[in-house]
C-alpha cells in the first residue's frame, strides 16, 4: 500500500495475509469384498473400486496400504486382508478409511487312492502284511 500527501510525499507499507487450509479431505471406501480363490492357487485376483474422495482445495493423492498405489486391484492371499486408504489434499491434510478383502479357499484337496490290494494269508496265519 502507498499513501501520498498533498505535498507529494509518499510512504509505503506491506501486509502479509496467510490463509491456512485446515479442512480435511473426505474419503468413502468401497464395500468389503468376499471372493473365492483361483483354481489351484491360494490367491485370487481381485478388482477393487477406487474410493470416492473430495476436498475444498483439491486432492493430491489417494494411496492404499496393500500395494502402496492408487489402485488396490491386485492378487490377494487366502484369508482376510484389511486395506487402509489415505487421501492427502494439496495442503497436506489427510483422512483415512478401510475395508476388507476376504479370499476363501473353496477348493477341495486332491486325494488319489491307491489301487486295491488282495493278499493271501501265510500258512498257519489268519492275516497278512500289506505294504
Amino acid at each position: 500500500m502507498t499513501a501520498t500527501d498533498a505535498a507529494g510525499n509518499t510512504t509505503t507499507c506491506s501486509q502479509t495475509v496467510t490463509v491456512t487450509d485446515v479442512q480435511v479431505p473426505t474419503i468413502n471406501c468401497p464395500t468389503s469384498i468376499v471372493t473365492s480363490n483361483a483354481a489351484g492357487l491360494c490367491t485370487a485376483l481381485v478388482t477393487i473400486p477406487v474410493p470416492y474422495t473430495a476436498d475444498n482445495c483439491g486432492v493430491a493423492s489417494v494411496l492404499n496400504s496393500f500395494n502402496g498405489t492408487s489402485n488396490a486391484s491386485d492378487t490377494y492371499p487366502v484369508g482376510t486382508t484389511t486395506v487402509l486408504w489415505t487421501v492427502t489434499d494439496v495442503n497436506g491434510n489427510t483422512a483415512t478409511c478401510s475395508h476388507t478383502v476376504t479370499v476363501t479357499d473353496d477348493e477341495a484337496p486332491l486325494l488319489v487312492c491307491p489301487a486295491d490290494i488282495s493278499l493271501t494269508a501265510a500258512s498257519g496265519s489268519c492275516d497278512a502284511v500289506a505294504t
